[in-house]
């Protein structure tokens, strides 16, 4: 499973679409398999969950989206 977390720093960014990145995280059989950070390639709406889709994130982790984003 690939999970993206919307950060900044080191907490979870308040809207998913403005966050500076995303921390993936692959995890398999409850133990992280590896991490990386993706800079955000930008805000566009609609946009953002289908890229992450593309690089085969399966759930996103955020305090707050848009509501055209969450219907994505």
């Amino acid at each position: 499973m690939k999970i993206s977390v919307a950060t900044e720093k080191v907490q979870v960014t308040g809207h998913f679409g403005h966050c500076p990145h995303y921390l993936m995280a692959e995890v398999e059989n409850r133990q992280l398999i590896s991490k990386t950070l993706v800079p955000n390639p930008g805000h566009e709406p609609c946009v953002l969950p289908e890229k992450l889709a593309a690089m085969g994130v399966n759930v996103i982790i955020h305090c707050g989206m848009g509501i055209r984003a969450q219907h994505n």
